[in-house]
């Protein structure tokens, strides 16, 4: 009984694994399948789709032709059909990119000329914008950053110099040592001259998003130069893009350049 069970068992084994193997590959398969389908319709509908919003009287997924016929004065900077255009915007001067994906709108970025003083006009287009599309998802502000860590180190150097004193209070012995050790003195006098730097030097941010619409505001001053930019972006046709919309800035200078 025992040596016919033995010969029995490695064929059992081998079912098994047959049978183990087979539901294995059908799994695969209808992943597989799965994938593609999901492939073909993301294809289809990239293939039709036709947004109801963009920037102004743009909506995304129109043709380079169609933007051109909003914007008569707008050329094109690249062989995939990329357009820029002199505009106002906000009844602000600015210069305007519009990118393409497979020869649908996907992206805007707006330059605007002579931002000064920076802080205010990035303030007054954020009410504007607050006001079409809510509060921001997202916030930044690198003064803000760096007065919030000076005070951070503040508060704590402060806390301990009270604690110490405190004690000294009540055990009747006055200590001439500083109760803050010195690394923490360094950082509290480093973050202090990171604020003071930040007020001149400084980076501002706000982001929006709704279900076709990735946006953001963006702000950059230093003590010689002042940008900022207004970033659309469609988020179905965001991933198609070949070119990044950073590019836009550089590709502006090197024109600058051409004309020196």
């Amino acid at each position: 009984m025992s040596r016919n069970l033995a010969r029995f068992l490695p064929l059992c084994f081998l079912i098994a694994a047959c049978g183990t193997s087979a539901r294995q590959q059908a799994l695969i398969e209808r992943r597989d399948a799965i994938r593609t389908a999901n492939a073909e319709h993301q294809e289809e509908f990239i293939r039709t789709y036709r947004g109801g919003e963009g920037f102004q009287d743009t909506v995304w997924g129109m043709s380079p032709e169609e933007v051109k016929a909003l914007y008569p004065e707008a050329r094109m900077t690249s062989t995939e059909g990329d357009l820029r255009a002199t505009t106002p915007v906000a009844d602000r001067d600015a210069t305007v990119d519009f990118f393409f994906a497979m020869d649908k709108l996907a992206a805007v970025v707006v330059q605007f000329e002579e931002p000064d003083p920076l802080r205010e006009e990035f303030d007054s287009l954020s009410e504007l914008l607050r006001m079409k599309y809510g509060q921001p998802l997202a916030e930044r502000d690198t003064t803000a950053d760096a007065e919030r860590k000076l005070w951070d180190i503040e508060s704590l150097n402060d806390r301990t110099e009270r604690t110490a004193r405190m004690r000294e209070i009540g055990s009747g012995r006055r200590s001439t040592k500083d109760p803050v050790d010195a690394e923490s003195r360094q950082w509290e006098e480093e973050q202090r001259l990171e604020a003071i730097h930040a007020r001149n030097d400084f980076a501002l941010r706000s982001e929006w998003q709704n279900t076709e619409t990735q946006l953001a505001l963006t702000g950059r001053q230093t003590p010689a130069t002042s940008m900022l930019l207004l970033q659309y972006e469609s988020r179905h046709l965001k991933p198609y893009l070949k070119r990044t919309v950073e590019s836009s800035e550089a590709e502006r200078k090197r024109e600058e350049a051409r004309d020196l």
